[in-house]
């Protein structure tokens, strides 16, 4: 037997014995059930159960018709025929309708007045009253579209009878009624679907409250105490959060910057899309070994000042922004570690990574052409390497660091292993499209190169993006325990990046080479 067969087999007999250890660990913690399952059984189907109906059909309205007219009668008959809307009650007065609405029978009315007929044909202007649910926007727009589409076809109709009726031409009456024809092509959400819009922020949340969730793992009165420990490291690689401040402070201190980093791209109004989903897995990640809430905001606030420099919005920015956070350390290392050591040149170096980032990291695009999914972490390495040598010029010494746990692949990879099984069911049932169709669409995103731009949200809809998320996270944790890796800080921020990217270029098919590369390689040198 060769070298390399009994090197495979001691893999494979290491890991049965691994997973059957983590996995006796993990049933014999109350706790760590309680959390993991019951969340996993919450994620999938209460989350799944709210936008599951993408698009509603069939909402029952009311119409009160005091006009009883074969014309009313006619317009009443134009809200059943479209698939949104049904007549379900025709009650007599509008207060008969308020009790139905109020009772949740109905969700919207059209108010006919008694005089409707004799104006639409007397040339003047009919007015038709519509009182819909404005609190479920679904409901709300099912109703309001399907009734004003149909009040508006039953106008051009009565128009193009008068003008048949004066002698026109059918020709001519078509293009007085209807003078312009439009074709509607919907791009990024075919269906139409209130999920496909909601999920990139679903997502978020999801990430967001399971990290909350470490909270859990460690000592509540630990978290205060670690999450100082993180502001005044220095932060030079490798600093791991989990292995300075424990579990608990770790992943409060990724939660805290996750939201710091949502609520920027709110407030810059930058659209959400896959990757907005790439920029919260980076940011998550490794704000679980080097940043942290504090020394991102330098860098953030000199990309704003570019934005007034150039006199554009700062949505436009906003992912250079957060992504040039890559160079957090540095604002660390100038206000704590360097022999020239002060706040205020923290923020300085802050101020102009930020203020530089966009103009290098459009040139180094330029270089790239797309072939590299990391074109802002390209640009700040390009950065450091011209930073470096300044300041040993200048007497400073930046020496590498290496805080690094271990034995904690339990409680950290059973929990990312469950956020990748939450998210893979979520994409497979939360979509009306049907099981089919999502494997269908994820299917044709394997066939894609991931040259970035790619965005999959876009182009494949939620539902892939959410399984690919998912099964991409997976083979993170099984190459990592298969290598007889650690799972902690580092290592988890790499499975959070291959999962934000997930979004955006990368699959299985693309990213198991690479990592099959990276072992044969190290197996190479080991040997």
């Amino acid at each position: 037997m060769s070298r390399f067969t009994k090197q495979t087999a001691s893999y494979w007999k290491q890991l049965g014995s691994v997973v059957r250890n983590e996995f006796r660990t993990i049933f014999k913690d109350g706790g760590v059930i309680l959390i993991l399952i019951f969340a996993l059984i919450i994620y999938a189907t209460a989350y799944s159960l709210a936008y599951g109906s993408q698009v509603l059909r069939n909402v029952p309205i009311g119409v009160v018709d005091e006009c009883r007219t074969p014309t009313s009668r006619s317009l009443i008959d134009t809200f059943n025929a479209g698939p949104n809307t049904y007549v379900a009650y025709n009650p007599t007065s509008m207060e008969e309708a308020k009790e139905l609405f109020y009772g949740r029978k109905i969700y919207g009315v059209v108010y006919i007045p008694s005089d409707y007929e004799e104006k639409l044909y007397g040339g003047e202007q009919a007015n038709v009253a519509i009182y819909a649910d404005a609190s479920y926007f679904l409901m709300y727009r099912q109703v309001f579209q399907e009734v004003v589409t149909s009040i508006g076809k039953t106008g051009a109709m009565v128009e193009f009878q008068r003008l048949i009726a004066k002698g026109a031409n059918i020709p001519q009456a078509q293009a007085t009624t209807q003078p312009v024809i439009y074709q509607s092509h919907n791009l990024f959400n075919p269906y139409l679907g209130y999920g496909t819009f909601v999920m990139p922020a679903i997502i978020m949340v999801i990430i967001q409250q399971t990290m909350l969730i470490g909270i859990g793992i460690g000592q509540p009165e630990e978290i205060l105490p670690g999450l100082w420990k993180i502001v005044t490291m220095q932060d030079l690689l490798i600093t791991d959060y989990i292995d300075i401040a424990g579990p608990a402070a770790a992943f409060v201190n990724a939660g805290l910057v996750t939201i710091i980093s949502i609520c920027l791209i709110w407030l810059a109004k930058d659209p959400f899309n896959g990757f907005t989903i790439v920029e919260m897995g980076l940011m998550a990640g490794f704000s679980l070994f080097g940043k942290n809430m504090f020394n991102i905001w330098p860098i953030i606030l000199g990309t704003w000042l570019y934005a007034r420099y150039q006199r554009e919005p700062f949505s436009k920015y906003a992912s250079v922004a957060l992504l040039s956070t890559s160079l957090a350390p540095l604002v660390s290392y100038m206000a704590l570690g360097s022999v020239h050591a002060s706040l205020p040149l923290g923020i300085l170096s802050g101020v102009i990574v930020g203020f530089l980032m966009p103009s290098l990291s459009a040139y180094t695009y330029k270089v790239q052409n797309g072939m590299n999914l990391y074109n802002m972490g390209f640009a700040c390495g390009l950065f450091a390497m011209m930073v470096v040598p300044v300041l040993t010029a200048f007497g400073d010494k930046p020496d590498s660091a290496m805080y690094w746990s271990a034995g904690r692949n339990t409680e950290l990879g059973f929990a990312c292993a469950m956020i990748c099984v939450v998210l893979i069911l979520m994409g497979l049932f939360s979509s009306d499209e049907g099981v089919k169709d999502v494997l269908e669409r994820y299917h044709l995103l394997l066939t894609t190169t991931g040259r970035a731009p790619n965005d999959y949200l876009r182009m494949f809809g939620a539902g892939a993006v959410l399984i690919n998320i998912g099964l991409n996270g997976l083979i993170g944790i099984a190459y990592i325990l298969l290598v007889d890796g650690d799972i902690n800080g580092p290592t988890l921020g790499g499975i959070f990046t291959i999962m934000g990217f997930s979004a955006f270029g990368k699959h299985p098919r693309n990213i198991i080479p690479v990592m099959l590369g990276v072992w044969l390689g190290a197996y190479g040198m080991h040997y």
